[in-house]
């Protein structure tokens, strides 16, 4: 949908980078603009000094991409021409005055005293009650994700149960990234974790602490059997991200389907999906089962590539997303259209997704971009109410950080949008962490292979997961700023 060094990226439903620069101070390090979606509001006050109202902005770039691609401002407000805290903070009130979503309800205070002593504070601060999505990070975290495929972590996520009649808790591996440092030591989807550097798991945060501070752990372990109890020690290293962590072909009702569990869309995942579509396609698949459970977002070009290949003729020239910005920058709203013929597009009339709480963003946008009537594609999604953010940003890189403040809304060709609550599954299911991604038994699943055969909802209700007689009820973890799109450990 948007820009960034020519790559339209999108971080739920829209995601663009754009590049940026700024001064000639010789303090001041690079400036690079990134595109995302969201609304923004009107402020047409005008001051000189840095203290409680915005920068006066007089003229409006004359195109969506004149507003991106400069080098000298953001929308209307310049990069700072030095990486002082002051003029760090002054950026951030400033831009959330402008181009966010929210601006014309951002309070007009004193920002420039020391309860704001860094960047982020002033956007904690400043936030519309409603928006739990914009942040601030590092931004060569968010590049080497981005444009390289690269993550420098442990290489899985997890969930957390409490354990019955103790106060402390076992986190349960939700999903391991294929050769990641995790992976090389042998965790899998469904292991137990008991313990972190011998330390039972009794406070949450301290415990993710440790996986911020130490780039060496040792997990003590118990398999799905809880017969195998093991130490696993894992040492962070960076590796290059396969956003598919399962593909395979099933046989249901006498037909052959294909179901791919799909991690990020990121721009290495193209040449992943049109692959797996590839076979899909040659083996003769007729019915399509998307598990986008962890997804929380990413590159609405992908996004868009991916709805391609599941609707195909279906889909071919018709509206993907309507991207509206704030009645400030109104005049930069457009229609983003489906892709165009791809031999690898598999033409259905009908998909079944997987969804639960962790899809975001740009998994969302597919969901709803498909299910528009003018499609004439059926999609059926199993699961749980997803995290709901009908919104995106056009992310910026002033200084050492990114800055990623919803910008745009994103509606279907329907005219849907606003799913702030998620999206609600056709069909109900539990997400079985002890089951692997493609087990016929996993309960999301098994769910979706019932509706192929019966053409309706299985009315008996599923079961938590149960180990050796006892029921776990596993949590996901609250995920804040970039952990709600790349979630892994």
């Amino acid at each position: 949908m948007h820009i960034f060094f020519n790559l339209l990226i999108s971080l739920f439903l829209l995601l663009s980078f754009t590049s940026c620069g700024g001064g000639s101070s010789s303090s001041k390090e690079s400036n690079t603009t990134l595109p995302l979606s969201s609304n923004i509001s009107d402020n047409n006050t005008s001051t000189e000094n840095n203290h409680s109202t915005p920068s006066s902005i007089i003229d409006i770039p004359a195109t969506k991409e004149e507003a991106l691609e400069s080098t000298e401002k953001f929308f209307s407000v310049p990069y700072p021409e030095e990486c002082t805290l002051e003029k760090k903070n002054k950026f951030v009130y400033d831009v959330m005055h402008d181009s966010y979503l929210f601006a014309t309800s951002t309070e007009t205070l004193e920002y420039n005293n020391s309860t704001y002593n860094e960047p982020e504070k002033v956007l904690e601060a400043f936030r519309h009650k409603n928006d739990r999505y914009s942040f601030i990070m590092d931004s060569q975290t968010l590049l080497d994700f981005y444009t390289e495929g690269k993550n420098k972590n442990f290489g899985f996520d997890f969930f957390y149960t409490p354990v019955e009649g103790v106060s402390y808790y076992y986190f349960i591996v939700s999903y391991v990234y294929p050769n990641s440092p995790a992976s090389n030591a042998g965790l899998k989807r469904g292991d137990i974790i008991t313990s972190v550097n011998n330390l039972t798991i009794s406070n949450i945060d301290e415990t993710l602490s440790i996986y911020e501070i130490e780039d060496t752990i040792t997990f003590q372990v118990w398999n799905t059997t809880l017969q195998q109890n093991r130490d696993v020690t894992v040492t962070k290293a960076e590796y290059s991200v396969r956003t598919v962590l399962d593909a395979r072909i099933l046989e249901e009702n006498n037909q052959k389907v294909g179901y791919i569990v799909f991690q990020d869309f990121i721009t290495q995942a193209i040449d992943e999906l049109n692959y797996y579509f590839g076979v899909f396609k040659s083996e003769g698949v007729e019915e399509l089962i998307l598990d986008l459970r962890y997804n929380g977002g990413g590159e609405v070009s992908v996004a868009n590539h991916l709805a391609t290949l599941i609707g195909g003729e279906h889909v071919y020239g018709k509206v993907f997303e309507e991207v509206n910005f704030n009645e400030k920058y109104a005049l930069y709203n457009f229609k983003e259209y489906f892709g165009s013929s791809n031999k690898n597009v598999l033409n259905l009339k009908r998909v079944f997704i997987i969804g639960t709480q962790s899809t975001a963003s740009s998994s969302e946008l597919v969901i709803n971009a498909l299910k528009a009537l003018d499609n004439d594609v059926e999609v059926v999604q199993i699961g749980s109410t997803t995290f709901g953010k009908p919104y995106g940003f056009y992310p910026t890189l002033f200084c050492d950080k990114a800055l990623l403040l919803v910008n745009v809304e994103s509606k279907n060709s329907d005219g849907v949008g606003g799913y702030t609550n998620g999206l609600e599954p056709t069909c109900s299911a539990n997400d079985d962490l002890f089951k692997a991604f493609g087990d016929r038994e996993e309960a999301s699943l098994k769910e979706a292979l019932y509706y192929i055969s019966n053409g309706d909802c299985n009315p008996l209700p599923t079961v938590k997961s149960k180990q050796n007689g006892s029921i776990f009820k596993a949590f996901a973890l609250e995920k804040k700023g970039f952990k709600q799109i790349m979630t892994a450990y």
